[in-house]
C-alpha cells in the first residue's frame, strides 16, 4: 500500500517474509530500508517528502542472504504545488 499526499508526504506499508529486510527504491535510488516483524508487516515513511515528478517504486526483499526483486510496481506523479497525486500500480 502507497498513500502520498499532494505535499509528497508519504507513507508505504506491506507485508514479507517474517524479520526480512525490505529495501524500497525509487527507480534504481534507494528511499529506504525496513526490517519486517515476526508477522511479516512493514511499514516505511520516508524523511523528506518525494520530490515533484513521476516516480517508479519498488521493493526488493532481503531473507537468509537471498535478496529477491518483488514483482510489483508502483508509478506515480507527484504534482509540482498541491493537486492530486496520480497512482498506477
Amino acid at each position: 500500500m502507497v498513500r502520498v499526499d499532494a505535499k509528497g508526504g508519504t507513507v508505504m506499508a506491506g507485508r514479507a517474509a517474517p524479520n526480512a529486510s525490505v529495501i524500497i527504491l525509487d527507480g534504481e535510488k534507494e528511499l529506504g530500508r525496513v526490517t519486517a516483524d515476526k508477522n511479516g508487516e512493514c511499514v516505511f515513511t520516508p524523511d523528506q517528502p518525494l520530490a515533484a515528478g513521476t516516480r517508479q517504486l519498488s521493493l526488493r526483499m532481503i531473507t537468509g542472504g537471498k535478496t529477491t526483486a518483488l514483482d510489483k510496481v508502483v508509478v506515480m506523479s507527484v504534482p509540482e504545488q498541491g493537486g492530486e497525486v496520480l497512482i498506477v500500480e
